[in-house]
């Protein structure tokens, strides 16, 4: 592998925690070497009002200035100079500048010639001296919070972004900041992966917006508004019901935002709410029968159900708990091998990614195992592509969403062994990373990509994303398509889910009711009823006529002059697959 040769440009050898975090990730790999250390003091030009000050205060908080580490720890024998020793340092080998610290000196002409450029991390709150940064967002109310790595060329004078990270803002600056932080602290060390492997993730237009500072110091309007914010969601969980139900849609072809409404759908599934509720469906039509799995949330855990409908859309039958386990269990990917019916439940908390060949739709478990092991990922979910298998889900990592980091695998049998994309995470974006179904083909053959939007909270949007580039080197996509929770009914406060087969489309929506389950459960319970008896599918009005869509293959089709009878064409969970009749 080509090492990289650096040079770091830093305030002072002490370094808070987020920066020394991202040396140490920067030099784990042993793709880097760095050259010098440069030193450099802060701009004496700043304004240094009692503003400012106390701004700088709370940086130094949230950037962990008490609890500083010697760089001298990971750059054992680094010359470290001041700008005037530069005219002694080999200059000319330098590969890139990592410039950690903001509100310093202008740099040296001289380093601004390596070869990649001057590598800066760029925030909202950058332009005001000492905000500590994802305060200004908090302050705004904003719902997201982002940072970039910025590549500056003094030749060109542009600025180019090489790594870049989306988060949900949380209430409060001093959470929002450090959590921003340890974003920003792995983006230098994916950059240099780029480089050496060669790969690209998905791309970001634009650094940051910058917003406008406060006149006056605002630390106590932030702190009233976090407290407004846990106020108002502790009487929310503690007055109201969260709900979810599923809508069946016929597939027309590629959906608008009005294609969403409830009123267009042919069929809902909703349980009472003396019960749980339904969410994640995944659709598989197999002769004249729809299954429909998804996931039974109740009692604060989730299983794996499956409903079976007729050709009219009535419930004919009803499976609990296909694939039995400890964990919680969510969102049930399907599809059809050689082996049988491979079903892939989220089930991070287990940590790695399980699976569970099937007899039939409904059961039993034959066989069961690990896709890939000490990797907890969440909402697997596999496509047949230019000739291998790949694997999208998102990483559960400790201390922040798990929603925000897209990984991506590959290979050449959906059993494995995976291969981790030299990419990963291709994509770090709370605004769509997490998979939200299957993926799915227009007319022309355009591969597609459903998403959440979690910015605004879980099931805060869908989000359909045409994949540009998928390669074993590149991703890239692009948004086509939001749908926010309004699209589907006045009252829906959330919706994250599409899985489209050849004839419907299934989403799911959440809606929030007040809290009467305890009377009810004790009224169900009394009548003897269950789960099982009291799930509702109601006919709606049917859709008209349409070009539709063509689910993505989970695997590779095979020719039908090989049998003497003509195979079946079955939409498998979102997925479209021709099986021969001996299997």
């Amino acid at each position: 592998m080509p090492e990289l040769n650096a040079a770091l440009v830093v305030e002072s050898e002490m370094l808070p925690f987020w920066q020394y975090r991202a040396l140490e990730r920067l030099l784990e790999d042993g793709h880097v070497r760095v050259r010098l250390v440069l030193l450099l003091t802060r701009d004496q030009r700043l304004r240094r009002s009692w503003r400012a000050r106390g701004w700088e205060f709370c940086a130094r908080l949230v950037g962990g200035r008490v609890a500083e580490r010697s760089m001298l720890e990971l750059l054992r024998g680094v010359p470290v100079m001041q700008p005037n020793d530069l005219q002694h340092a080999a200059l000319d080998e330098l590969d890139f500048v990592l410039k950690l610290t903001p509100h310093t000196q202008a740099l040296p002409e001289a380093l601004a010639q390596a070869r990649f450029g001057v590598w800066s991390l760029s925030f909202s709150g950058e332009g005001v001296p000492g905000v500590p940064p994802g305060a200004l967002e908090t302050y705004h109310a904003c719902e997201t919070s982002m940072v970039a790595l910025v590549s500056s060329q003094a030749p060109a004078g542009g600025r180019d972004v090489l790594r870049w990270a989306r988060q949900r803002t949380r209430p409060g600056c001093f959470r929002n900041s450090r959590e921003l932080l340890l974003r920003a602290s792995e983006l230098p060390r994916l950059a240099v992966l780029d480089l050496v492997h060669g790969t690209t993730a998905s791309r970001c237009p634009e650094e940051p917006a910058r917003l406008e500072p406060p006149r006056r110091f605002p630390l106590s309007r932030i702190l009233a508004r976090s407290a407004f914010r846990f106020l108002r969601r502790g009487i929310e969980l503690t007055l109201f019901d969260e709900h979810w139900s599923i809508l069946i849609f016929r597939n027309q072809g590629f959906p608008s935002k009005d294609f969403f409404r409830r009123d267009n759908a042919v069929a809902e599934l909703r349980f009472p709410s003396w019960v749980g509720y339904g969410a994640d469906p995944f659709i598989v039509e197999a002769g004249n029968r729809l299954y429909l799995l998804f996931e039974y949330y109740d009692a604060g855990t989730g299983r794996i159900d499956a409903a079976v409908l007729d050709e009219s859309l009535r419930l004919v039958d009803y499976a609990e708990d296909l694939a039995p386990s400890r964990a919680h269990q969510s969102y049930p990917f399907v599809m059809k091998t050689s082996q049988g019916w491979l079903l892939m439940p989220e089930a991070g908390a287990s940590g790695a990614v399980p699976y569970y060949l099937l007899e039939d739709l409904v059961g039993p478990v034959r066989q069961s195992g690990t896709l890939i092991e000490d990797f907890a990922g969440v909402d697997n979910t596999i496509c047949f592509h230019a000739g291998k298998y790949w694997m999208f889900n998102s990483r559960a990592v400790q201390g922040l969403d798990h929603e925000t980091e897209l990984m991506l695998w590959w290979a050449d049998d959906p059993r494995g062994p995976w291969t981790a994309h030299p990419a990963n995470p291709i994509q770090i974006d709370i605004a769509g990373s997490r998979p939200a179904g299957p993926l799915f083909t227009d007319a022309q053959g355009v591969l597609y990509r459903p998403a959440q939007n979690g910015s605004a909270g879980y099931g805060g949007g869908l989000v359909l994303k045409r994949v540009a580039a998928l390669d074993e080197r590149r991703f890239e996509e692009q948004t086509v398509l939001q749908v926010a929770p309004r699209d589907v009914a006045p009252e829906a406060i959330g919706v994250h889910h599409f899985c489209a087969s050849e004839r419907y489309v299934a989403v799911d929506y959440r809606l929030r009711r007040l809290k009467s389950r305890l009377l009810a459960r004790l009224v169900g319970k009394a009548k003897g009823e269950d789960a099982r008896t009291l799930v509702e599918v109601r006919n709606t009005r049917s859709g008209g006529p349409g070009e539709p869509l063509r689910p993505a293959t989970t695997a590779p089709v095979l020719a039908a002059a090989r049998h003497s009878e003509v195979e079946r064409v079955l939409a498998l969970g979102g997925t479209r697959l021709r099986l021969p009749n001996a299997q």
